[in-house]
This record gives structure tokens, C-alpha cells and sequence, in this order.
């Protein structure tokens, strides 16, 4: 009785090793797959940030934040509102920038208003950054209308041809109801973050 007693816990400890040298592993695997998925991201978010403009450019464990200089400043906020975020990316290297910089970060182009990322292009608008006078039109996969620039959708669709219009939280909800209701009337996609959530879009490179 006491042999077979003693054959019993040691099978128990072996299961209970095994099981745990398992579980283990499949930790260690989902870890592994994680960093993986991370290194291969290549997206641009518009976050839903109240009253501020903020973008951000994923590549891979690395990212670079386009924002307003006052939220830039505002450490409390950035910490509660895009910290968050990076650690569940696995963003490892981070450049924060304010949004009228000229910046010519690898794999990054942004001339005035105009950014260039791999292979999706944007075009920001608003009442400092105005869209370009140009003699043929300019084609960019997303228009981003900011702190309530006074301009009607048409008269920017007249020099600038774009395939959606997104809204950031900056602006007024009077103005992005004018906007709206601009796109519906003409069949113009539109993507408002304060109604959706933060706008994301993966890229190609």
C-alpha cells in the first residue's frame, strides 16, 4: 500500500511538471509570436483625443507622434491617452514631434502639409495649413480637416483629390455636422473619430 501510495505522488508531480513545463511553453511561444506581429506593423492612427490633433506612424517597434505642441507639453495626457497604446504595440523607440514640423524621418516624408508614409499619403488641413495652390490635381489617400479650419469640402476637393475625409478630435462639433453633412450630400467617405474611435489604417511597403 504504501509502494503504490508513493508511485501515485510521484506521478502527480510528474503530471503537474509536465503541465506546467507546457504552459510554459506556450507562454514563451505567445510572447515570441507577439514581438513577431509587432516587428510587421505598419499603420497610421488618428486618435480620439478631445480638443487635440494627434497622429501617430507605426513602424514595426518604432513610432513617431505628430501632435499639437500644447498636447505634446502636456505629459499627465500623453501618459493617459497614447502611453497606453504603445506599450500594448510593443513600441520600443518613439519620436514625438509637433505637427507643423518639417519632418524627414525614414520612411517618413512631411513637407508643410503633406505627409508621405511608405505607400499611403495624407494631406492635413486647417486654419494655419492651408492646401496648396496647384495647377494639377493632387492625389492623397486621406484628407484630415483640424481644428475647424474654415473651408468647404468641394473647394478642397476642386485642387486635391482624396478617397476619404476623416475628422479629427479638434475640431468643433458645429463645424465637422457642416462637414458631414457636405460628404453625405455628395457621397464623399468620411470618418469622424469622435463618433468612431480612433482612425487607423494599415500601409505597404
Amino acid at each position: 500500500l504504501t509502494i503504490s501510495i508513493t508511485v501515485l505522488i510521484l506521478n502527480r508531480r510528474k503530471s503537474a511538471a509536465f503541465f506546467f513545463l507546457g504552459l510554459g511553453f506556450l507562454l514563451l511561444s505567445s510572447v515570441t509570436l507577439r514581438k513577431c506581429e509587432n516587428l510587421k506593423q505598419r499603420n497610421i492612427i488618428v486618435y480620439d483625443i478631445n480638443r487635440s490633433s494627434v497622429l501617430q506612424f507605426t513602424n514595426g517597434n518604432s513610432a513617431v507622434i505628430l501632435a499639437d505642441s500644447a498636447f505634446l507639453e502636456d505629459e499627465k495626457k500623453f501618459e493617459y491617452s497614447v502611453v497606453p497604446n504603445l506599450w500594448k504595440s510593443g513600441i520600443k523607440s518613439l519620436i514625438k514631434q509637433d505637427v507643423s514640423y518639417r519632418n524627414t524621418e525614414t520612411n517618413i516624408l512631411k513637407i508643410n502639409n503633406f505627409i508621405q508614409f511608405y505607400d499611403k499619403r495624407l494631406l492635413i488641413v486647417n486654419d494655419e495649413i492651408q492646401p496648396l495652390a496647384v495647377k494639377e490635381k493632387i492625389k492623397v489617400d486621406y484628407l484630415i480637416l483640424s481644428h475647424s479650419p474654415k473651408v468647404a469640402i468641394s473647394d478642397i476637393a476642386a485642387n486635391i483629390s482624396f478617397k476619404e475625409v476623416i475628422f479629427d478630435a479638434s475640431n468643433s462639433p458645429r463645424k465637422v455636422k457642416q462637414w458631414r453633412n457636405e460628404c453625405l450630400s455628395s457621397g464623399i467617405p468620411f470618418y469622424d473619430v469622435r463618433e468612431k474611435g480612433a482612425f487607423m489604417a494599415s500601409v505597404m511597403y
